[in-house]
Parts: structure tokens; sequence; C-alpha cells
């Protein structure tokens, strides 16, 4: 079975959950909880920090890479 996964967005000392996998939601985890409620109900949660402006440079970057391989 896989590990469930959660995105974590950090402001200051609070961390909530930005999204989660399926698995992570089957255990009970949301997003908008706080990452400590999501790892008591899934015990083994993966947590990767939320950086969407990095999501984006790659993104970017693939589609760049889409057309100079495809066009």
């Amino acid at each position: 079975m896989d590990r469930p996964v959660a995105l974590v967005d950090s402001t200051n000392t609070r961390q909530t959950l930005a999204d989660c996998c399926g698995n992570a939601r089957a255990q009970g985890a949301r997003a908008g909880m706080t990452l400590a409620e999501a790892r008591a109900l899934c015990p083994g949660l993966v947590d990767v920090a939320h950086e969407p402006h990095r999501d984006q440079r790659a993104l970017e970057a693939f589609g760049r890479w889409l057309m100079a391989r495809f066009s």
C-alpha cells in the first residue's frame, strides 16, 4: 500500500494541508486541517512543502521542451 502524501503550506508557526492524495483522504485528512491533525489520522503521512511558484516554473520549462521536441 502506498504511503499517504500531503502538500503543506507553512505560515509563521502554523502548518496546514494545501492538498493530499486519495490515500490520505481515505484516512480522513482534508485540505485546510493542520499537519498535526492529519498526522494523527494518517500514521506514516509524508509531508511535502507546497511551492506553487516552483511548480509553475517546472511546468513552463516542460512546455518549452515539448514545443522544441514536437514542433
